[in-house]
C-alpha cells in the first residue's frame, strides 16, 4: 500500500445514491475514485494509506483509488498514568473494514476485509464445506461457510485456504438462515497490523515487572516480549493482552484483601506463558513453563513452581486465587471476541439441575 496526504475531494459526478464518481488530490497527484463523497470529505487533510488500480470509465482509461484507510499513530503510553488497556473500539480504524453484525439475514456486502485467523473443513452426506474463521473490523470473531464441490479441487482450495491464515483476505459475504456464506475469497496482501491494545498491554507488563530483577532476567533471557509478539491467539499478541489484564486485576486485589502475594501473581502471569516460547515438543504446558523456569533466576521460588505446576496437589492462596483470575479474564476477552458459547453454558446449568433431581 501506498501513503499519502489527501489536499482535496471534488465530486465529478453522481451515479446514484451514495455512490459518487470523483477527483481525489493526494500529495499533489490526481486519481480517481468511487465513493460516497459524503463520506469521503473527511479524508481532506488526512495522511491514508491506499492502494491504485487501473480501469476503464466513459471509454478512458483511468488510475482509481481503493481500499483507503486512515493512517493512526501509534502513541506511546505513560509508565505514570493508570492505564486503560482496551481502547474505544469504535476509534480503531484497522485493516479490516465491516463489522460482520451488522449484517442481517439476506443482505450481501462485497469487497470486505477481515483477517483469517483459523479454518477447519467440516461435512454433512452432502455437502463439504470450510468454515473460515475470520476477525473483523470491531475484533469479534465469526464464523463464514465455504463450499467446496469435493474431489481435486477440494484439496487444492483447503491448501490454498491453509496459506492465507494469518492475513488478511478479501472476499463478499452473504447473511443467509444457516449463517454467513461466501463463494470465494482472495489474499489481501497488506502486512498485518498488530492491534492497539497489544501495545499498550506491552506498556502494562512493563510498568509491572520493574524492579523484578529476577523477573527481568527470565524476560530477556526468553525475549519474552517480542517473542509473545509473534504469537497468535485469535490475532498477533493477544497473549500480552491476556497478561496484561491479568495484571490489571492483581493490581486492584490489593484493595479489596492482602491475601495474597501480588509479586507472586504477577510473576505467575508472565512465566505462565513460557511453554509458548520456541515451542518444538508435545510436552505438556506446565513441563514446558517450569523448564524455562528453572533455567532462570526465579528457580528458587517455590511458590511460583507449584503456582504454574496446574496439576499438582499441592495448592495454596496464591494459587487458587490466580487459577480463577487467569479463568476470568479468559471469559471477558472471550465475551468481548463474541465466542461465548451459549448453548454450552445453558447445558451445564441443566446438568447441575440434573444432578439435584430438577429441583434446582
Amino acid at each position: 500500500m501506498q501513503a499519502g496526504r489527501v489536499s482535496s475531494l471534488t465530486r465529478i459526478e453522481t451515479i446514484r445514491d451514495g455512490l459518487d464518481y470523483c477527483e481525489i488530490v493526494i500529495d499533489g497527484f490526481p486519481f480517481k475514485v468511487f465513493c460516497d463523497y459524503d463520506d469521503y470529505i473527511r479524508y481532506t487533510d488526512v495522511t491514508i494509506m491506499f492502494e491504485v488500480r487501473q480501469d476503464v470509465y466513459n471509454g478512458d482509461i483511468i488510475e482509481v483509488i481503493e481500499g483507503i484507510i486512515e493512517r493512526k499513530t501509534i502513541t506511546t503510553v505513560s509508565k505514570e498514568e493508570d492505564i486503560k488497556l482496551l481502547p474505544d473500539i469504535t476509534g480503531w480504524t484497522g485493516i479490516c473494514n465491516f463489522e460482520l453484525d451488522t449484517l442481517r439475514v439476506g443482505e450481501k456486502i462485497s469487497d470486505v476485509v477481515f483477517y483469517l485467523t483459523d479454518m477447519y473443513v467440516d461435512a454433512s452426506p452432502r455437502s463439504k464445506w470450510f468454515q473460515l474463521k475470520v476477525v473483523d473490523m470491531v475484533s469479534k470473531v465469526h464464523e463464514i461457510r465455504m463450499f467446496t464441490s469435493g474431489g481435486t479441487s477440494a484439496v487444492n482450495m483447503e491448501a490454498g485456504l491453509n496459506n492465507l491464515i494469518g492475513n488478511y483476505i478479501k472476499c463478499d459475504v452473504t447473511s443467509t438462515k444457516y449463517g454467513l456464506q461466501t463463494n470465494e475469497i482472495s489474499l489481501y496482501p497488506v502486512d498485518v497490523v498488530e492491534p492497539p491494545e497489544v501495545s499498550v498491554a506491552v506498556a502494562i507488563i512493563e510498568k509491572a515487572v520493574e524492579g523484578d530483577t529476577e523477573l527481568l532476567d527470565y524476560m530477556t533471557k526468553y525475549d519474552f516480549i517480542d517473542s509473545l509478539k509473534r504469537v497468535v491467539d485469535i490475532e498477533p499478541g493477544y497473549h500480552l493482552v491476556k497478561i496484561a489484564a491479568e495484571i490489571t486485576l492483581i493490581n486492584y486485589l490489593k484493595n479489596v484483601s492482602d491475601l495474597y502475594s501480588d509479586k507472586l501473581l504477577i510473576r505467575a502471569a508472565v512465566v505462565s506463558r513460557g511453554y509458548l516460547i520456541n515451542k518444538k515438543n508435545e510436552l505438556s504446558k506446565p513441563v514446558l513453563n517450569v523448564n524455562k523456569l528453572m533455567r532462570s533466576k526465579l528457580s528458587s521460588d517455590i511458590e511460583l513452581i507449584n503456582t504454574i505446576d496446574a496439576v499438582s496437589v499441592n495448592t495454596t492462596q496464591n494459587k487458587r486465587v490466580y487459577i480463577n483470575i487467569r479463568k476470568f479474564v479468559d471469559f471477558i476477552i472471550s465475551e468481548r471476541r463474541g465466542i461465548i458459547n451459549e448453548e454450552e453454558i445453558v447445558s451445564g446449568i441443566n446438568s447441575i439441575s440434573r444432578d439435584f433431581g430438577w429441583m434446582l
